[in-house]
């Protein structure tokens, strides 16, 4: 999968969670969906190059889906921050997941 196509994948399930079709990224298949993506971003090495980070998907996002053409983007946010929460607590956890030992 090239960038783009995750970003588009990422709007595309964006849109359904705002239609009320997939459900919110609490609850699955949503929570796997976007794994998925992220899976497929961080294997793809588009967190270590930093392009698609929270932080950067939140400037696409911002550049490419937050249109606010029928006064929508309050709904949007409110997809859009649980989106991000996850994928910057997912790519630590992956960053990290080398480092973990058992507890004494």
């Amino acid at each position: 999968m090239t960038q783009e196509d995750i970003i588009q994948k990422i709007i595309d399930y964006l849109d359904l969670q705002l239609q009320g079709t997939m459900g919110t990224i609490h609850q699955e298949p949503s929570k796997s969906a976007f794994f998925a993506l992220f899976a497929e971003a961080y294997n793809h090495g588009f967190m270590a190059d930093r392009s698609l980070t929270a932080d950067a998907l939140l400037d696409i996002l911002n550049a490419e889906w937050f249109v606010d053409e029928h006064g929508k983007n309050a709904e949007r946010l409110e997809c859009v921050e649980p989106l991000l929460f996850y994928w910057h607590a997912w790519r630590y956890a992956w960053d990290h997941c080398d480092q973990k030992k058992p507890l004494a």
